[in-house]
Order: structure tokens, then C-alpha cells, then sequence
């Protein structure tokens, strides 16, 4: 008879959260090159409006966002400030305190 559709809505709510998963912070330009939504950019923005309502994310500056721990409220919850930094420039270089940070070898954050 005819082809099957997938519904897309539980495949891109999977795909969504698996990304979550292994990018705790990202930029918006990530998230829409790594889950391709139809209707590109735009899409992606009100998939994660969505995420944010929810409190699964929240928005670190503008078009960067942090995944929000289960059971952490996003008000009281703070990203990792390296992670957010890589997600801000992705060819950043850490350097002096932030690079002994990194190694464990400084003796404050």
C-alpha cells in the first residue's frame, strides 16, 4: 500500500535530548548544524523556547544555552564556566589561571 511516515515530532524530541545530553553547553549555531530541524534556524529557535519553558536549558547570552541538570532549578543552576566559554568560541586557548584551573593545579577558582 503506501509508505509509512515517521512521526517526526518523537524523533526530533529524541534527537533533541540525546544532544542535550552530550553538549552541556552550546551555541545555537551547534544545535541547528547537529539536529537539522526542518525549517532550519528559525525551527530551532522555538524547539528550544520550548526546552527553556520546560526548564531543560537556559540561555547563558544570547544564542548560547546550558543544559539544566535534572532536578536543578534553572534560577539556581550555573553552567560551567569552560564549557560555556568553549560554546561561546570553539577555538578558544585558556590560558594562565584558567589553564591551571583546567589541570587542577591552581589553588583558586
Amino acid at each position: 500500500m503506501g509508505k509509512e511516515v515517521p512521526d517526526n515530532r518523537t524523533e526530533s524530541k529524541s534527537t533533541t535530548l540525546a544532544f542535550f545530553a552530550t553538549h552541556p553547553a552550546f551555541s545555537l549555531a551547534e544545535a541547528t548544524s547537529a539536529l537539522d530541524p526542518p525549517g532550519g534556524r528559525k525551527a530551532m529557535v522555538e524547539r528550544l523556547k520550548h526546552h527553556l519553558k520546560k526548564g531543560r536549558l537556559m540561555t547563558v547570552t544570547r544564542g548560547i544555552y546550558a543544559v539544566v541538570p535534572a532536578g536543578a532549578s534553572p534560577a539556581e543552576f550555573r553552567p560551567d564556566p569552560f564549557l560555556t566559554a568553549v560554546a561561546v568560541r570553539a577555538d578558544a586557548v585558556f590560558s594562565h589561571h584558567s589553564a591551571l584551573e583546567l589541570l587542577g593545579a591552581a589553588h583558586s577558582v
